[in-house]
């Protein structure tokens, strides 16, 4: 049974509508570097000796062309999870619920680190985050 966007939860919603606008924060980056690593050819060799001398290094076209397509396939993901989520697929529950579950374990491991406030803040968030998407009475009905 195909469920309609108006059926989703107000949560299940603004989760969609984060994770649509980070397919286009991350294809925004994406296209800025596939423009850069397009411009780097051009770059007079003066510009790079200065460059060198200040400790910054610049990678290849083509390097920086991958980074790019790394950007614009993340971008996809996050455009299919959130479509995902409004159709109330399991798997895209499932793939968030691993994303964040996963950050709440670096955010343990940042806390370790010295890295207080951020970690914390982080772990309290994503661990929202999973008890809305796995344990609330409304979202577990959306998604069956």
């Amino acid at each position: 049974m195909v469920k309609k966007v108006s059926e989703a939860p107000e949560g299940i919603k603004i989760l969609a509508v984060l994770y649509f606008a980070s397919a286009l924060i991350f294809i925004g980056v994406g296209m800025y570097i596939f423009n850069f690593a397009d411009s780097i050819k051009t770059i007079d060799p003066g510009d790079l000796v200065m460059l060198a001398v200040a400790g910054i290094s610049l990678p290849g076209p083509g390097p920086m062309a991958l980074i790019g397509l790394l950007f614009v396939a993340v971008s996809i993901f996050c455009y299919f999870l959130a479509k995902g989520l409004l159709a109330a697929k399991a798997w895209a529950k499932l793939v968030i619920g691993i994303g964040v579950s996963l950050s709440i374990v670096f955010g343990i491991i940042g806390i370790f680190n010295g890295t207080y406030f951020g970690s914390l803040s982080s772990i309290i968030v994503n661990g929202l985050i999973l008890w809305y998407l796995f344990f609330k009475e409304s979202t577990k009905k959306f998604f069956k």
